[in-house]
């Protein structure tokens, strides 16, 4: 009996200790494109295998959410991978999908399953103490052809 409960002890350690370095690995990956942020991109106000849209919303504190809605994909985008950061923000805390989850998710024009995370469009929120919101956003996917794009 004992040896049963000491069992079952170690093996619910040995799981702890593994959700808790997919938590890691999880954030070092989201770590990873934080810095590509604030490194000096070359950053486009359009693309053109999608739309993105920036939305604002005054609240009562005074201060702004924005919502970043990327929708209307030309062709099915796999694996997106998005992040936004306020530019001159200096709370390390933003608005993602698909990096810190351990989901992946599909943009398709044509098609929508929430069980299999495809949409035809996403969202990300946040919130800024000013009135005036300037994001850098890092759009990560796999096209069709397989070939791995990051836009800015």
């Amino acid at each position: 009996m004992k040896k049963i409960f000491f069992l079952l002890c170690c093996s619910f350690i040995l799981v702890g200790c593994q959700q808790k370095t997919k938590a890691l690995a999880s954030l070092e990956h989201y770590e990873q494109y934080v810095e590509l942020l604030n490194q000096p991109q070359d950053y486009k106000s359009k693309s053109d295998l999608f739309n993105i849209t920036l939305i604002l919303n005054q609240l009562e504190d005074g201060k702004v959410r924005y919502d970043v809605v990327i929708n209307n994909a030309v062709s099915r985008l796999s694996n997106i991978k998005v992040i936004c950061k306020e530019v001159d923000q200096t709370i390390n805390n933003y608005p993602s999908i698909g990096l810190l989850e351990n989901e992946s998710y599909i943009l398709d024009p044509n098609y929508t399953n929430k069980e299999e995370n495809i949409y035809k469009g996403i969202n990300l929120s946040g919130i800024s103490e000013t009135c005036v919101v300037k994001l850098n956003i890092l759009v990560e996917y796999q096209t069709e052809q397989d070939q791995l794009v990051r836009e800015f």
